[in-house]
C-alpha cells in the first residue's frame, strides 16, 4: 500500500499488520480497532488521523511518520510534526488540452444589386 492515499477513510477493525504504508497518506482517517502490528509507516502522512485505538502501534512505526495537532495516538505514543506542506506530493498528470479546430476558410460573396 506504498504511496497509498487512504486519507478521511474508516479503517475501523482493519489488519495492517506487516503492511508498507511508506509514504502513505492516513490523514484524517479513522483506524479503531486497526492491527499496525510490524507495519512500516517511514514518511506517512498521519495528521488529523485517529489512531487513538489502533492495535499494534510502537514509538518506533510513529518516529518514522510525521502527525500534526489533530492526530490522534495511544497514550503513550507521540508524533513529530509534519514540516511544510504534505510530505506526499502526488498529482495527476493535466490532461492534454485538445487541437483547435481549424477556422474555416472566408469566401468572398458578392452581391449583387439592382
Amino acid at each position: 500500500i506504498t504511496a497509498s492515499n487512504l486519507s478521511n477513510g474508516d479503517f475501523s477493525g482493519a489488519s495492517f499488520r506487516d503492511a508498507e504504508l511508506d509514504s502513505a497518506r492516513l490523514t484524517g482517517g479513522r483506524f479503531a480497532r486497526a492491527d499496525f502490528t510490524d507495519a512500516s509507516l517511514r514518511r506517512t502522512d498521519i495528521r488529523g488521523a485517529d489512531l487513538s485505538d489502533a492495535r499494534g502501534l510502537t514509538q518506533s512505526q510513529i518516529n518514522q511518520a510525521c502527525g500534526d495537532g489533530s492526530t490522534r495516538l495511544p497514550s503513550r505514543l507521540t508524533a513529530q510534526t509534519c514540516r511544510g506542506g504534505s510530505r506526499i506530493v502526488r498529482a495527476a498528470p493535466a490532461a492534454p488540452v485538445p487541437p483547435v479546430p481549424p477556422v474555416p476558410p472566408r469566401r468572398n460573396l458578392v452581391v449583387a444589386s439592382d
